[in-house]
């Protein structure tokens, strides 16, 4: 069984130990599997249609690489596939696997990156908002921007503009506009919110930009104080940094990834210290942006169990040699792999699944096959007063 390491820096570009004393500090961070030990061999299996216990909501991790415009025969003929089939395929599994469409799945989220190359080349960004229309009006879902998502970096890779998020993925596209479970953006539009029903309860997910300023931070507890007692997700781009400790030596110090960035003010530490650890209705926060798995676990001002999922798996690229393609030019793409969450109330717990859409398999080693406890009352922990 492979080593678990603790990472005690953690959120948000800059990490997230809190030193308020009712705040564990359990992080782990999974490494990267291999096909050849991670995957058995059972095709995606849904739940009985109807049960009223369970439940699922599927993340989709960054899809930079699916998009980039390198890796696509379309555009260089020396390249075997078009990459961006697979993440058009993974869409096509979200549909068919939608409530709607009689699965399981009643959200979506896409943790961001959708794009590899910011506004150097559009077709990225083209082919990014035509998969995402594969679900759309299939199954309620968010976005938020990741760091490639923004339409430039300035000096020291400072993620700068909005303008072709906007365009694309913001809230007056057709992803958003008019749908009855959307809730609205802040005034940047790059932080939205949205609804979904499921086990006879309303849930509230809001998406924040990466490294949000503080009026961010305002207008995401403005939307909470106006959903009182909705269990509420947030997803950020980025929040695990996934850096490995052997243990917990580097407690309450904190990485800072982009130690340039001076417009956004809030590090990872400062979210969970200002926002998640302050409000019991947040009980999930999910995450890409490195290109790992992993978990960390704390308790927020109250003492509620509060869990964070990072999904990201750019850099596999098992695809082309499991597909039987012999080339020297491989690019790594993610190989389909998709993070399902399933909610089982009547047992409490969140089973957290990884399955390939092109493998038709599930990952089983750490990271990608767990069981969470839902460890709190909803009645008590979502209440309106």
């Amino acid at each position: 069984m492979k080593k678990f390491y603790l990472i005690i820096t953690a959120i948000l570009l800059t990490g997230c130990t809190s030193s308020k004393k009712n705040t564990d500090t359990n992080s782990i961070l999974f490494n990267k599997t291999q096909i050849s030990s991670s995957i058995q061999m059972d095709e995606y299996k849904t739940f009985v249609n109807g049960d009223k216990n369970r439940f699922s909501m599927v993340i989709i991790p960054d899809s930079q690489s699916y998009l980039d415009f390198r890796s696509q025969q379309s555009l260089f003929v020396h390249y075997p596939i078009n990459q961006y089939e697979l993440y058009y395929r993974q869409m096509e599994f979200i549909k068919n696997n939608s409530v709607k469409n009689g699965g399981e799945f009643s959200f979506a989220v896409h943790v961001g990156d959708h794009v590899d190359h910011r506004s150097w080349n559009m077709k990225e960004w083209k082919r990014a908002a035509e998969g995402l229309s594969i679900i759309n009006n299939e199954i309620p879902f968010l976005t938020v921007i990741g760091n490639h998502d923004y339409d430039r970096w300035a000096k020291g890779h400072s993620p700068v503009g909005t303008k072709l998020y906007n365009k694309y993925f913001g809230p007056q596209t057709e992803f958003y506009k008019d749908k009855e479970w959307f809730g609205g953006a802040s005034e940047n539009g790059v932080n939205m919110y949205a609804y979904f029903n499921a086990c006879g309860k309303k849930f509230l997910v809001i998406g924040l930009q990466l490294n949000p300023f503080e009026q961010d931070i305002k207008w995401a507890q403005e939307v909470i104080d106006s959903n009182k007692g909705l269990p509420t997700i947030i997803v950020t781009h980025s929040y695990l940094s996934g850096k490995k400790e052997d243990d917990n030596k580097s407690q309450n110090k904190f990485a800072n990834a982009y130690p340039d960035i001076k417009e956004h003010k809030f590090s990872g530490k400062e979210i969970w210290e200002s926002l998640i650890s302050e409000n019991n209705q947040i009980f999930l926060v999910i995450c890409g942006h490195v290109s790992k798995e992993g978990l960390r676990i704390d308790k927020n001002n109250s003492g509620y169990t509060t869990y964070a999922i990072m999904a990201d798996y750019q850099d596999e690229d098992k695809y082309l040699e499991f597909a039987g393609i012999e080339t020297k030019n491989v690019h790594a793409c993610g190989d389909g792999w998709l993070k399902i969450l399933n909610f089982d109330l009547s047992k409490n717990t969140i089973a957290v699944k990884t399955y390939s859409t092109e493998f038709k398999r599930y990952k089983t080693d750490e990271g990608a096959d767990l069981l969470l406890k839902i460890d709190w009352d909803w009645n008590k922990r979502f209440k309106s007063e």
